[in-house]
């Protein structure tokens, strides 16, 4: 009902993001979140962050939770500020040597940020991106890869 993608744990909580917090996404009501749920009682605690448009990648680095706003491209950390944006459906994330790497997928739902992003991209690859510089580089790859879902190192 409320399309999850990613988990992660840390300790005793599991940390869950979805793109509808009520379970309306197919409503076309993309209230996002990452609610978090003790592993110990299975119970809910609470909503970590939410107004989240397709989240993904709910993981932990450098001692921070951090998530990709896929549709307007937000890479969020340090309490959930927008520290990067793609022009494109970001999906797939890891990090090494204090770079990120960033999956950009082809955007099927491009319509639903026209007249809100400035820049709206249709291809597929690998961002590679410094926090600290604001620097990226992109690595497209073939044409007939249209999606990635996770980047491993």
């Amino acid at each position: 009902m409320h399309h999850a993608n990613d988990n992660f744990s840390i300790g005793n909580s599991l940390y869950i993001s979805m793109f509808s917090e009520t379970g309306n996404w197919r409503n076309d009501v993309f209230d996002g979140c990452i609610l978090e749920f003790d592993l110990i009682t299975g119970k809910k605690v609470g909503v970590l962050t939410k107004d989240l448009y397709m989240p993904h990648n709910v993981t932990f680095i450098n001692d921070s939770i951090h998530v990709l706003d896929s549709l307007p491209g937000h890479l969020k950390f340090n309490n959930f500020k927008i520290q990067g944006t793609f022009s494109a459906f970001t999906r797939g994330l890891s990090y090494n040597n204090n770079l990120y790497f960033v999956g950009q997928s082809k955007n099927r739902n491009y319509s639903k940020v026209q007249g809100i992003s400035n820049n709206i991209s249709i291809d597929c690859g690998v961002i590679i991106f410094d926090p600290e510089t604001k620097i990226s580089r992109f690595i497209q790859l073939p044409m007939k890869i249209g999606e990635i879902h996770s980047i491993v190192h």
